[in-house]
């Protein structure tokens, strides 16, 4: 286990909600700021990236790599999105 994790931050320090033990996490992609942090300070206050942890696969989510939410409405196929 590694003991830097890497959190995306909202540039004041705040917002992180996921721990990522990759700094190449694609969740990571669109953050605007990633900061690394020492594990033990974070741990069991942050849960740990479904990702990184090896719980989530690709399901899809390789087209949107770099893209947020609005974007990948945006470029969707309005038939499909309803």
């Amino acid at each position: 286990m590694t003991d830097t994790v890497y959190v995306a931050t909202n540039g004041a320090g705040g917002g992180a909600r996921k721990l990522h033990t990759e700094r190449d996490c694609p969740c990571l992609t669109s953050a605007r700021n990633v900061v690394e942090k020492d594990r033990q300070l974070l741990e069991g206050h942050k849960e740990l990236c479904r990702r990184c942890a090896g719980e989530q696969t690709t399901r899809n989510y390789e087209s949107y790599i770099g893209k947020g939410h609005r974007e990948a409405l945006l470029d969707a196929d309005p038939e499909v999105v309803g």
